[in-house]
């Protein structure tokens, strides 16, 4: 595990020898917990068979988060996978992945799954708002990506920037408007409940049907 901040953590599991998981980009896992719980989580990393990656949101300190933080290298979970639609079912000329907070953990699979494995050279622009500067931890990733890959560009905002350094205050739609999608886009969501309100109201008044635009909805966890 690797803690990015106060408040992101990022974790990386291996399967027991024997055990193998086959999965989509952008699909989840639900994890059991002690008390016969479940938490859903999705997969960070483009598809492998013997391990996966989560980031994890360690705010609030629900029952999900109080486990994996007291989890240590070498424990054994238990898990139910691959779960979730929020995968990509064909081709589109441009491909929007809009993301708040840490529901950029299925859209970072989708773009590396793309980008990287699948080869495909169709347009990718990822817009991923956050609350600080100083949570874009996969800042420098996106930088990479973008320079070894013309088809891919990426936006950041965040509520406290300043300007400096290309990240931008403003709301995601907002910036989806600057970039006028063209009609042949897709569009693909996760994130909080206001980003996600705004994201649909804004394709659907814009002419961008259900059939093009792919999404993940995901729970504040309570607190407790």
């Amino acid at each position: 595990m690797e803690q990015f901040n106060d408040r992101f953590w990022h974790f990386w599991f291996q399967l027991e020898t024997g055990q193998q998981l086959e999965r989509l980009a952008g699909q989840y896992v639900s994890i059991l917990l002690p008390d016969g719980q479940r938490r859903a989580y999705s997969m960070a990393d483009e598809p492998k068979t013997q391990q996966f990656e989560l980031l994890i949101d360690m705010l609030p300190a629900g029952a999900g988060v109080t486990y994996l933080r007291q989890l240590q290298p070498g424990e054994t979970v238990e898990i139910l996978a691959p779960l979730g639609q929020l995968v990509v079912k064909g081709r589109a000329a441009q491909n929007y992945l809009l993301a708040s907070g840490s529901g950029i953990s299925p859209l970072r699979s989708i773009v590396r799954d793309q980008l990287l494995t699948q080869k495909n050279t169709d347009e990718w622009t990822l817009i991923w708002s956050m609350s600080h500067e100083s949570d874009f931890f996969w800042r420098d990733e996106w930088a990479q990506l973008a320079a070894g890959h013309q088809n891919f560009d990426y936006y950041l905002l965040a509520d406290d920037a300043t300007g400096e350094g290309g990240i931008q205050k403003m709301f995601v739609p907002e910036q989806l408007a600057l970039l006028s999608p063209p009609a042949e886009s897709h569009f693909y969501l996760c994130g909080g409940p206001v980003m996600m309100a705004a994201c649909q109201k804004w394709l659907t008044e814009h002419g961008f049907g259900p059939e093009m635009v792919t999404l993940e909805h995901f729970q504040v966890p309570k607190r407790g």
